[in-house]
């Protein structure tokens, strides 16, 4: 009867080891999942941060100026501005691109009116409106 199982052992002992080296691969190898889907886009697509200085030039007061304030789009507004006027924003954008807008008006103390956007030194957009009591508007999209 010793003679049929002397192979026993040898399968016990052949698992174990298999057993053992499967497990070690497991807890000590490295973590082989994929990334996540959010992970995945921010690895892959662009991101940048750009300085974007609006101006508004005329004279007297604008009673009331509009303008993007961040990349997700968050609006601010001022009211009773004396002009010429300027403000500086920084902006993180991407993946997508940014709209960045500014938008004013001029009281009936002014000749005109006139706004630029200018994005990491470089002016994207200028507009010009005459007269009293005129608006202008200036927008343009930055990429990441």
């Amino acid at each position: 009867m010793a003679d049929r199982a002397w192979w026993l052992p040898w399968l016990i002992g052949v698992a174990v080891i298999v057993l053992g080296f499967v497990l070690t691969i497991r807890y000590t190898g490295e973590n082989d999942d994929p990334p996540s889907v959010p992970e995945q886009r921010a690895q892959a697509l662009p991101h940048g941060e750009h300085t974007v200085v609006y101006t508004i030039a005329g004279s007297g007061k604008s009673p009331e100026i509009r303008f993007i304030s961040s990349g997700e789009g968050d609006a601010e507004q001022v009211l009773g501005a004396a002009l010429p006027w300027s403000k500086t924003v920084t902006l993180e954008v991407g993946p997508t691109p940014a709209v960045v807008q500014l938008l004013a008006g001029n009281s009936g103390e002014g000749a005109g009116i006139e706004c630029s956007i200018r994005v990491d030194g470089i002016v994207v957009n200028r507009q010009r409106a005459d007269g009293a009591f005129s608006s202008v508007s200036c927008s343009a999209a930055v990429n990441p």
